[in-house]
């Protein structure tokens, strides 16, 4: 994600045992759709796109899933 020009803030696990299944990008609100969009284009396979505020507002997050094969 770096080399396609996005800043990282932060790297951590997710709560709760194994992990998800797929891979998803996660935005607080409806400004963020486009970006998260984008940052779903920028990883490799496919990815769901959902709004929650499980992460904190305004923020974009990531959660690598079992499907992931970068």
């Amino acid at each position: 994600m770096r080399s396609a020009g996005w800043v990282i803030s932060s790297l951590g696990n997710t709560d709760g045992g194994d992990g998800p299944a797929t891979t998803t990008v996660y935005y607080s609100g409806a400004g963020l759709l486009a970006t998260a969009r984008a940052v779903s284009h920028d990883l490799p396979g496919s990815q769901r796109v959902m709004r929650s505020e499980r992460f904190g507002a305004p923020a974009v997050t990531v959660v690598l899933g079992a499907d992931y094969a970068g």
